[in-house]
């Protein structure tokens, strides 16, 4: 019987794990089996805002670059690409031969249509702050395509890497209109008949049951993809998937809950084992959110989410440390601002640190003005001290989370209600209509660390729910956007970490180490810094079936 395999990563080594050699064409075929916790929201790699969206949205659709395992840029849609002189010019030269799925060729029109949606004033989605700096897209032939910026932009080349969708099919709409960009949200392929360029194509999707892709047989990187069927699992939150992994014969793949971890390994260890374990630092953290929105809790009342004072009480009163052993079995690391450990942004220099202590908790809230009543709950000026605080229910983990702030809270005089909700509608609630009053919530992060869409106080429209607005911060941010010298960059972030560890817009809780478990008969897999890379060249072991 085989074992249980834990790969661990060092912090200081970048690690490449290539398991297997090149396999010959009689590898392709077989169904590959991956498990979700819910549904994703829409397959428009532009506009979706989700980690569970994007999970379905890579099978399918490509950017002109990728990055490896060892977080270095590789051609993908382009073969190449150089600068001008001043780098305010980029030229990509596309690969030629690359077709949608549905047969229709990927051209240059393709990237200027897709890039200029995002620089367009309609544009629906959160990311036009990403292309604030672009001046022109400008289509020079079929298979060529230049970048005009209006300055020097550190991450530009992170951002000219997103994925390109088909200008024949969302320039219309489905009356063969011509697309009003303000209403792309309502385009049916976003839902529907997929199409991109990679190495799997949409066939179906049953709600709340699975996504199912079928191999791209005409793949512009040749003998590529080995798996002829790739579906994804929906299940009803990922205590349910973590049962479908633990069963054995369901899945091929999973991201592992962290507190599943230990009983995966004893399984193994047990002799019952049929996965390997892969572990690795993730560009990512869980946070607790505090929206500082004016009026949030009705007119003549303060929000006291813009009192720092109330921001820090309630760190004091995150047990972070027994969060990470309870709640996460130790498969989590302790965060104090917005960069985990795996970027090359991150620094611990200089960094406010607020340890558990409802003690001091309680003086600060003293201090604010907050007077304890005869009913064990705080006042001011006739206001409650009570505040709701959100998840996502398909979470445990992060109910767990509410949970013991609710605990601890009330332990110093705050009345805390819960609201663990569905996903879609939690989202809404978060990112739409922006009046959550705090929540626990996780970024997953691009490999730039570029923080405008979150912190700066210009992104309401983007991805900063909380009405975060700090001057300091907001240089910080823009000396980071500015430049493309490394070092510069570097000095800019990690003097944002320090504005935004002392002045806690979020409580930063902790970063995930990240686990998923592979079914022992797959190979081809690479192991990276940040996780597990290229799906297109994972393959069943010659003479093993899927399933």
């Amino acid at each position: 019987m085989k074992k249980v395999m834990l790969v661990l990563l060092s912090l200081t080594l970048i690690v490449g794990l290539a398991v297997g050699c090149s396999p010959p064409d009689d590898n392709i075929g077989g169904r590959f089996r991956w498990g979700v916790g819910s549904d994703p929201a829409l397959m428009n790699p532009i506009l979706y805002q989700d980690a569970t969206s994007g999970q379905f949205i890579d099978r399918m659709f490509e950017g002109l670059m990728r990055y490896d395992e060892n977080l270095e840029r590789q051609p993908l849609l382009a073969d190449s690409w150089d600068f001008s002189d001043d780098f305010l010019e980029i030229t990509f030269y596309l690969k030629q031969g690359v077709k949608w799925h549905d047969g229709e060729p990927f051209t240059a029109d393709d990237v200027e249509f897709t890039f200029k949606t995002m620089m367009h004033p309609d544009y629906p989605g959160v990311r036009a702050s990403m292309f604030s700096t672009l001046e022109d897209v400008i289509v020079i032939d079929e298979h060529t395509v230049k970048f005009t910026l209006k300055e020097e932009f550190g991450p530009v080349m992170n951002n000219l890497g997103f994925a390109i969708i088909p200008k024949h099919i969302f320039s219309v709409d489905a009356d063969g209109n011509p697309q009003a960009i303000a209403d792309l949200m309502d385009h049916p392929n976003n839902y529907d008949n997929v199409v991109g360029t990679g190495p799997w194509k949409w066939n179906e999707w049953k709600t709340g049951e699975y996504i199912s892709f079928t191999r791209n047989e005409n793949y512009h990187q040749d003998g590529l993809p080995y798996f002829e069927e790739f579906i994804i699992n929906i299940y009803g939150g990922l205590e349910a998937m973590m049962m479908a992994l633990e069963v054995g014969n369901e899945l091929d793949y999973g991201d592992i809950q962290a507190d599943k971890v230990v009983d995966l390994q004893k399984k193994g260890q047990d002799g019952d084992g049929t996965y390997d374990l892969v572990q690795f630092d993730a560009l990512s953290y869980t946070y607790i959110g505090m929206n500082q929105k004016e009026g949030l809790f009705g007119e003549g009342k303060e929000n006291f989410f813009q009192d720092l004072r109330v921001r820090q009480a309630i760190a004091h009163a995150a047990p972070i440390e027994d969060m990470i052993q309870n709640i996460y079995s130790g498969n989590a690391y302790r965060l104090h601002s917005s960069v985990p450990r795996s970027s090359w942004a991150y620094s611990e220099e200089g960094l406010t640190k607020y340890d558990y202590d409802l003690d001091a908790a309680a003086a600060l809230l003293d201090e604010a003005g907050w007077e304890v009543g005869a009913d064990g709950l705080r006042y001011k000026n006739g206001q409650k001290l009570s505040f709701e605080l959100a998840t996502n229910a398909s979470n445990q983990m992060r109910v767990d989370v509410i949970t013991i702030m609710q605990d601890e809270l009330t332990k110093i005089g705050v009345e805390v209600k819960l609201e663990a909700m569905e996903w879609q509608a939690f989202l809404d609630h978060v990112t739409k209509e922006k009046d959550a009053h705090a929540f626990v919530l996780g970024w997953n992060l691009a490999v730039d660390p570029d923080a405008y869409s979150i912190f700066h106080s210009a992104a309401v429209s983007n991805n900063n729910s909380i009405y975060y607005a700090n001057e300091e911060a907001d240089y910080w941010i823009m000396k980071g956007r500015q430049s493309l010298d490394i070092e510069v960059r570097k000095e800019a972030y990690a003097e944002l970490a320090k504005i935004l560890s002392k002045d806690l817009p979020y409580v930063f809780l902790f970063a995930p180490k990240n686990t998923a478990a592979i079914r022992t008969n797959i190979e081809g897999y690479e192991l990276g810094q940040t996780g597990l890379f290229f799906m297109e060249k994972w393959h069943f072991k010659s003479g093993e079936e899927a399933n």
